[in-house]
């Protein structure tokens, strides 16, 4: 595996766990194929689990409680960490405004 693609989306995941491949897309700017690549090794080595309920935007992965003690780890390696960052961070915040509106 290249931990040049795989990296970055591992910490992207765990930036924004739960989230979405559309999600993941966004913030890691990867392609689809690739990232449902990725993803599925990640997921073998059970760096990410997928979510059994299906919401709108479709499956949503996660990281496992104990791989997000990993994000220190993942950090320095990470080239683009701080777009991911960024990115992740405003697209955690359009999110949690997207859960409030649909709540009664």
């Amino acid at each position: 595996w290249s931990s040049d693609v795989c990296l970055p989306i591992l910490y992207a995941v765990l930036w924004l766990t739960p989230c979405s491949l559309e999600e993941l897309m966004q913030v890691t700017s990867t392609p689809e194929l690739t990232l449902k690549t990725e993803m599925g090794r990640l997921s073998d080595y059970h760096l990410v689990t997928r979510d059994p309920k299906v919401e709108t935007g479709g499956r949503e992965f996660l990281a496992p409680a104990n791989i997000t003690l990993l994000s220190g780890l993942v950090s320095p390696k990470v080239n683009d960490r701080k777009s991911i960052e960024r990115k992740a961070g405003s697209l955690r915040v359009e999110k949690k405004g997207r859960r409030k509106l649909f709540q009664y």
